[in-house]
């Protein structure tokens, strides 16, 4: 994920995925600035950022997933993210700001080594 920010200082901001059931969370992360966890009540991965000044334009985290596929899945596209959930208070304006992503999928639309032999279709 990449936040990025060049307005007003951002307090309260934060980033939620919900993994659908064959994604698994594996641990390993690395954030910028905040808190990555995740929350395996809620299947959620949480990036807490926090406050974010206008004088840190982006802030970056990685983490990794693993998907196990079932016979059924065989020859099909599966969605390895359904969207993320970005949310922050604008501290100027104390306006809430949300903006979501779309879903990444298994043809790895934003790799462009993936898509270059990438049907994205379980073997």
């Amino acid at each position: 994920w990449t936040v990025k920010n060049n307005l007003h200082e951002l307090t309260d901001a934060r980033v939620i995925l919900a993994l659908p059931a064959y994604v698994s969370f594996d641990e390993k992360n690395q954030t910028d600035v905040g808190n990555l966890y995740y929350d395996g009540t809620t299947r959620q991965v949480i990036w807490e950022i926090g406050r974010l000044p206008v004088s840190v334009y982006q802030a970056k985290a990685e983490f990794n997933i693993s998907v196990t596929p079932v016979a059924a899945d065989r020859d099909k596209i599966l969605v390895l993210s359904p969207g993320s959930t970005v949310s922050a208070m604008d501290a100027e304006t104390k306006d809430t700001i949300i903006k979501k992503t779309g879903p990444k999928t298994t043809k790895l639309e934003d790799d462009e080594i993936a898509g270059l032999n990438n049907t994205g279709r379980v073997e």
